[in-house]
């Protein structure tokens, strides 16, 4: 069995495409990828408001080079608070694509573990 442990969204996506049979998930990335595992439930209309106002946020925010791949966090606010879906998860689901969240949940048991002061999420294989 095939075992990584990740801390960035290159890393993550560099797991999955590897088809990594677990996944160990550390540091904020844990926090967003919990978060980012409401998208799962959205209904059609949901996910497609929730698209649609991801590129939105993209087209209006000014090409800073500092923030993601030119997404504000201040652009995403109102994305967030309409979807109810955490800024930090939102710029994840931008960075890694709808599609690469969506199977990444279906092709793995997500188990979010605290011990002590860390939190982390195993992603195990299904």
């Amino acid at each position: 069995m095939s075992t990584r442990t990740v801390t960035t969204k290159e890393e993550l996506k560099s797991a999955q495409k590897d088809k990594i049979d677990e996944i160990i998930v550390t540091g904020k990335l844990a926090e967003d990828l919990i978060a980012a595992q409401k998208i799962t439930k959205l209904g059609k209309g949901a996910l497609a408001a929730l698209s649609t106002g991801i590129t939105a946020a993209a087209v209006a925010s000014p090409l800073t080079g500092g923030a993601s791949m030119g997404v504000t966090a201040a652009a995403l606010a109102p994305v967030a608070a309409a979807s109810g879906i955490s800024v930090g998860a939102i710029l994840l689901i931008y960075t890694l694509g709808v599609t690469v969240i969506i199977a990444l949940f279906n092709d793995y048991k997500v188990i979010a573990e605290h011990t002590g002061e860390i939190f982390r999420v195993i992603l195990k294989k299904k």
